[in-house]
């Protein structure tokens, strides 16, 4: 279980949600989530603006780890085109990676669902659940944590930025690290 504990070591690690036009993100150092929000990309050089993003942020808060959402091949054909941009995305993280010796962990986006909604492949009404009304449960699973959402486009809180944390805190969860999470009625901090 997690706890309140504040580690005093120099783990702070990026999560990522990417994606060719807007990319979920957080940022975990001293046991909390420091900031997270949603990087609107150049539509005209989304990759070069994401590799530029996650560069100016290992920079600027000394990243020391990466953890992003893996990608896994649908067997819907619809979805090609989101699984090559995706795929173009991971070359990115990838070679960021290799580059700055910084260590990449994937985590598959159903095991973070089970980590923060309680999702099973076994349960036949998730297996049949709307994207859409996944995304919804983790953006209202994050947001009982405390955590402010952005607002997209359509000026719902950002499925995104919610899956960047869902990320986030797997991981934490799986290394066994603290967190603690602001509370939604006075930003304090809620042990988890």
């Amino acid at each position: 279980m997690i706890t309140n504990i504040k580690q005093n070591n120099n783990t702070t690690i990026l999560a990522l949600d990417t994606a060719s036009r807007l990319t979920g993100y957080a940022i975990y150092k001293d046991g909390a989530i420091i900031e997270s929000g949603v990087w609107r990309l150049n539509t005209l050089r989304k990759l070069s603006d994401l590799e530029s993003r996650i560069t100016a942020t290992l920079t600027k808060y000394h990243i020391t780890e990466i953890v992003a959402e893996n990608i896994y091949k649908s067997q819907d054909t619809r979805l090609q085109s989101a699984f090559d941009v995706l795929s173009q995305c991971q070359g990115v993280l990838r070679c960021i990676s290799e580059k700055t010796d910084t260590p990449l962990t994937l985590i598959d986006p159903r095991r973070a669902k089970r980590a923060i909604w309680g999702y099973t492949t076994s349960n036949p009404r998730h297996k049949t659940m709307p994207r859409a009304e996944q995304k919804e449960r983790m953006v209202r699973a994050i947001q009982r944590l405390g955590y402010t959402l952005e607002a997209d486009r359509n000026g719902n809180p950002s499925n995104d930025q919610a899956d960047a944390i869902g990320i986030m805190l797997t991981h934490l969860l799986a290394k066994k690290l603290p967190v603690c999470h602001p509370t939604p009625t006075n930003g304090a901090n809620k042990a988890v």
